[in-house]
């Protein structure tokens, strides 16, 4: 999955998505909740403890791994 998939999906700019996963300044708890809720995955699996040294985030439902790609 690309960032810009998944603002497309989210309806959000392509920037907004990039700001929120790069931890840009003024990130919500409510646009991770967002994004979160749309991956359906719970928000603790965004945080670094999560990601793997490869930058991929492992699905806590189904142990995929999902990599998002900034473009």
């Amino acid at each position: 999955m690309t960032s810009k998939s998944l603002a497309d999906g989210m309806r959000k700019a392509p920037q907004y998505v990039s700001n929120v996963i790069n931890g840009g300044k003024g990130v919500s708890i409510n646009s991770l909740e967002e994004i979160a809720k749309y991956l359906d995955v719970p928000i603790s699996s965004l945080f670094a403890d999560s990601k793997s040294s490869n930058g991929t985030f492992k699905c806590p439902h189904c142990g995929h791994e999902l990599k998002i790609e900034i473009k």
